[in-house]
């Protein structure tokens, strides 16, 4: 990747011929798709960015954010369990939803400072209550460094109250679909 552009090929693409122009065969069929993917990765490498929020910093947050909960919270503080369970309940619902829209603004920002710099954006799926996001950001290589500083700012900014695990350099695994025919060449 230092000095060539990379084409990942879809996950178990395998020949089944063991003989070099066989191989040959295949490249010469797809060519032209080859070449345009190649001329259209130039340069360009994919990094990751996973951001999960922090549990209790996040709850301190949303409680000191919406007053009702807190003074909801505050009011069963002393109160007997089972006498204050749908209390509790509703509490447990609101939280809930204020989180939801927490990470909604945290992701939205986290994306408006770094879509602009990305040549193309491939947000994932999220998995559990906590993911604020799960993308894959297409990089110029030019642009490596000011991406790594957009990255670090929002780390220093949300220091404590969310994780960033940021990877790469990567094969554009996320924007090439490639998919080659190996059977019948």
């Amino acid at each position: 990747m230092k000095q060539f552009s990379v084409l990942p090929v879809r996950f178990s693409t395998i020949s089944p011929h063991d003989n070099d122009e066989a191989i040959i065969n295949i490249l010469k069929d797809d060519y032209q798709r080859f070449d345009n993917l190649l001329i259209k990765m130039n340069k360009k490498k994919e990094m990751g960015l996973k951001v999960m929020a922090s549990e209790q910093p996040v709850y301190e947050s949303i409680i000191q954010k919406h007053d009702n909960i807190r003074r909801l919270r505050d009011k069963l503080v002393d109160k007997p369990f089972d006498k204050t369970h749908k209390e509790r309940i509703k509490i447990g619902e609101m939280v809930f939803s204020a989180l939801k829209d927490e990470i909604e603004i945290y992701k939205d920002y986290i994306l408006g400072k770094l879509s602009p710099i990305a040549e193309d954006v491939k947000v994932n799926d999220n998995y559990g209550n906590f993911m604020v996001l799960n993308a894959a950001f297409l990089i110029n290589e030019e642009k490596e460094p000011l991406f790594d500083n957009e990255v670090n700012q929002i780390d220093q900014k949300y220091e404590g109250l969310m994780t960033i695990k940021y990877v790469g350099t990567l094969p554009p695994y996320n924007f090439v679909n490639l998919s080659i025919k190996t059977l019948g060449v």
